[in-house]
């Protein structure tokens, strides 16, 4: 941080440099899979020097938790229309799990990332 520099406008910055690379990782899984996410694959489509992620996260792990929990919050978005608080029929129900078997369908390399690729709890 420089000197003059006051610790919010840090934070915003530093907010906006990690959703950079969250936004590189997820896009790399959306189009090539996770099994295809580096380091440095994320921070050169970042634009930034591989080393640079270090300064925001731990490791790769930690970086792709973060992924998922904004992959999380896609397939709310995607399934907005959801009222939490309402007695769903049985085609209700059938129409919901259409909608979150859709949303795989339509990004494969999501579903493989949540059921297939194993992480490490963060310590």
């Amino acid at each position: 941080m420089k000197e003059n520099e006051p610790k919010d406008k840090q934070s915003i910055k530093n907010q906006r440099v990690k959703s950079y690379f969250i936004e590189a990782a997820k896009e790399i899984i959306l189009s090539e899979g996770v099994e295809n996410v580096s380091v440095r694959k994320v921070a050169d489509r970042a634009g930034y020097t591989f080393t640079t992620i270090y300064n925001y996260f731990k490791d790769l792990n930690e970086l792709l938790q973060e992924v998922k929990s904004v992959m999380i919050q896609d397939i709310i978005v995607y399934m907005q229309g959801v009222d939490p608080h309402k007695k769903y029929e049985l085609e209700d129900i059938k129409e919901l799990n259409h909608q979150y078997a859709k949303y795989y369908i339509e990004h494969p390399n999501v579903f493989t990332f949540f059921y297939s690729y194993s992480l490490h709890p963060i310590t």
